[in-house]
């Protein structure tokens, strides 16, 4: 085993001063001030609290539905033009399915393999030494956001606004950061190439999204028998209590090119190369999937996202480049909003 160096001594003496920071010094509530009395600030915090909830599962009543759809002509469109796009959708899963079933009958391969990703250049302490310098340049930058956040803070900048601008921070400083190590150790170490992959990795997703949607319904019920809550994601239940349309915008694109992008980056581009190398495919893949999953941090997305991760992981060895896990991935994430929307829509 290599001997710790000064530059990991530092990182990781830095890594825990910016966490111990963070850890000190909470952001302040934008409604409350030093002058006001203690049961206002309680009851401030109390009601920041309530509006990140959001009522989850959704119990909707079909004649609910259809009065609401009745009495609003946009909500009605919106729900046409949705209705239609997840129609065009099953279509296309349906004839990637039919398309998998008659290729497994008559021999012929479903795909063609375009490649394979290139082996790393880099060990596990290249790893963690960039996910620590990652940490530190994001959490530097969420202190130093939160110390200016009590000097002048603007009523509009609520909770929600201050989780989307950290994770903004997060997802930027992840990105560039590994994104700058894959270029510096190898000049082939981002394969963007073969944009013809997109088609092929679009028709996984289409044939992986129905199993998608029965493994969540399963793990909801599952949750619900066993007398567990089910939650959406942070991002999820953000979005699904956000009023603000500028915010909302914002949210989307995060979560539809800003998250995506840093994820398969660091999750494919580097953490799964590495592991294919050390533990085989098979193993590779689970394991970056697992971490892929716990990520996320939510009980009910757990095994569903890991098996988006594991998919993404076999699309990327497949074809060798990381447009065909960034596609799926974008893909994804724009339907799962566009579904939310609906649901807020109706629940409004």
């Amino acid at each position: 085993m290599k001997r710790l160096t000064r530059l990991d001594i530092i990182l990781v003496a830095a890594f825990f001063a910016t966490t111990f920071l963070l850890a000190v010094i909470h952001p302040p509530s934008a409604k409350v001030r030093k002058n006001q009395p203690r049961a206002s600030a309680t009851a401030v915090q109390r009601s920041e609290k309530e509006d990140l909830k959001f009522p989850f599962p959704f119990k909707i009543q079909e004649k609910e539905i259809e009065q609401k759809i009745k009495n609003n002509p946009v909500l009605a469109a919106r729900y046409r033009m949705v209705s239609f796009f997840f129609t065009l959708v099953s279509i296309g899963s349906l004839f990637c399915l039919g398309h998998l079933v008659y290729c497994f009958f008559t021999g012929k391969r479903f795909y063609q393999p375009l490649g394979s990703p290139p082996p790393p250049n880099w060990g596990l302490r290249e790893i963690v030494r960039l996910v620590l310098l990652v940490l530190v340049v994001a959490q530097t930058a969420i202190i130093l956001e939160m110390l200016a956040a009590r000097v002048w803070r603007p009523a509009w900048m609520d909770r929600n606004v201050l989780a989307l601008l950290n994770t903004v921070l997060m997802d930027v400083s992840a990105a560039l950061g590994v994104w700058w190590f894959l270029r510096k150790v190898s000049s082939q170490a981002v394969p963007l190439r073969r944009w013809k992959t997109v088609s092929f990795a679009i028709s996984c997703y289409l044939v992986f999204l129905p199993g998608f949607f029965i493994l969540t319904a399963a793990v909801v019920s599952f949750m619900q028998k066993v007398n567990i809550e089910p939650a959406p994601q942070a991002a999820v239940t953000m979005f699904l209590s956000e009023n603000r349309a500028s915010v909302i915008w914002w949210l989307m694109l995060l979560a539809t090119v800003g998250g995506p992008i840093a994820e398969e980056l660091f999750f494919r581009g580097l953490l799964y190369r590495y592991l294919r190398v050390r533990l085989g495919v098979v193993m590779g893949l689970a394991v970056s999937a697992l971490l892929f999953s716990a990520l996320h941090a939510n009980l009910l997305a757990l095994v569903p996202v890991f098996a988006l991760g594991l998919l993404l992981g076999w699309v990327y060895e497949k074809t060798g480049t990381l447009l065909a896990p960034m596609s799926i991935h974008i893909a994804h994430n724009a339907s799962m909003l566009t579904l939310a929307s609906v649901v807020k829509d109706l629940l409004a």
